[in-house]
């Protein structure tokens, strides 16, 4: 059975679950029975590089695209019905604005298709265009638009009809960094003060991280991991999610016991691992993860001298990149890896110069042990 269309401005943020949701095309099979669920009211952003199948999923569930297998429910309704009747909000890259309607215009479309009448019609454009800050551009058309002011049109588009789920593919990627940063958090007010459940496609790991309730990553059509941005970042579940959401320093090798505790051993070194990580065996492989920002660069002195409870190697300051509120340093260990810390500027420490010896050290509770997984069967449920 599928869903009926509501009248604009009724019904509360609808819950979306996807069901072993999977699409072949060919050969190639795109998204491979994933599951998610999506709370009411909710942010979830779908996060992964390009043809990992987050945007396949967003046309699925938009309509745009059939599904090979799986289901789309909303409030545990099955969908199936084309795009036009799902009423769902979309919002695209590109905009997709009438060239030849005014903004006002293009924000009643929605309700003209649903034949809202006149003076609610009136009503909802005039909130719309307050919401997203542009009121007095209700007569100005496309062309005459900053590209921010015409997503912002767009978003208005997408929002005045009071859909219960929103999907955004994208929709910053073509603004600059200043006007994008602005409007991640303008779009999650929005969000908030609707209180819409919305699906958000992006390849940018920090705009993931600044807007989301919840961020599925994903990698070869399947979802890595699905948690809130401060579990992907401090305990990511894989290799892939470690590398993919931020900059790390990643040793790989063997996690061996003695004594009651853990290390990991990759060529001549020995890096004690945290109690809190035990391997699912005695010799299992896989690799530690180090953040940048745990990672304190000391000169090496005689009086320098690593803690008891921190791991510490020996390198070479081999650049310094200055990023305003901090700087970023490139270490070259003897073994011949590169390691990356970020200090912040201002702390009245003695900063390192290129050439310079040093100790690189991290507390052992901040190394992040990541153990390798066996050959990929059936996708487990992601949970809430």
């Amino acid at each position: 059975m599928d869903a009926k269309p509501k009248e604009a401005g009724s019904g509360s943020p609808s819950h979306l679950t996807l069901r072993d949701l999977t699409k072949q095309f060919g050969s190639v099979r795109a998204v491979d029975k994933i599951n998610i669920e999506v709370k009411g009211g909710e942010f979830v952003t779908l996060l992964g590089p390009s043809g990992s199948g987050k945007t396949t999923t967003l046309q699925m569930i938009a309509g745009f695209v059939e599904p090979t297998a799986g289901e789309i429910l909303i409030d545990e309704q099955r969908i199936t019905a084309p795009a036009y009747k799902r009423d769902i909000g979309m919002v695209f890259q590109n905009y997709a604005l009438f060239p030849h309607m005014t903004a006002a215009e293009n924000v009643a479309f929605p309700l003209k298709v649903r034949r809202t009448k006149k003076d609610r019609m009136r009503q909802l454009v005039t909130e719309a265009l307050e919401m997203v800050g542009l009121a007095d551009r209700g007569n100005s058309y496309p062309k005459q638009l900053s590209g921010g002011q015409q997503q912002r049109i767009a978003l208005a588009r997408a929002l005045v009809f009071r859909p219960r789920i929103v999907l955004l593919d994208e929709p910053l990627g073509a603004l600059d960094k200043k006007l994008r940063e602005e409007l991640q958090l303008e779009l999650k007010r929005i969000q908030e003060q609707l209180q819409v459940t919305m699906i958000y496609v992006t390849h940018d790991q920090e705009e993931a991280l600044v807007m989301s309730d919840r961020i599925a990553v994903f990698n070869e059509g399947k979802i890595e991991q699905l948690a809130e941005a401060e579990e992907l970042y401090e305990r990511p579940n894989s290799l892939f999610v470690a590398d993919f959401i931020g900059e790390s320093n990643i040793f790989r090798g063997s996690f061996t016991q003695s004594n009651g505790h853990y290390s990991l051993s990759t060529g001549k070194r020995k890096l004690a691992v945290s109690e809190h990580a035990e391997p699912p065996d005695e010799e299992a492989q896989g690799t530690l993860v180090v953040r940048p920002e745990r990672l304190k660069v000391m000169n090496a002195s005689a009086d320098a001298k690593p803690r008891p409870d921190q791991n510490a190697i020996q390198a070479t300051v081999k650049e310094v990149i200055y990023l305003g509120g901090e700087r970023k340093y490139i270490l070259a260990t003897s073994d011949g890896e590169n390691l990356i810390a970020r200090h912040q500027v201002g702390t009245g420490e003695v900063e390192p110069r290129p050439g310079d010896e040093v100790i690189a050290c991290w507390q052992i509770e901040h190394g992040v042990a990541v153990f390798d997984q066996p050959s990929r069967g059936k996708q487990p449920e992601q949970k809430e």
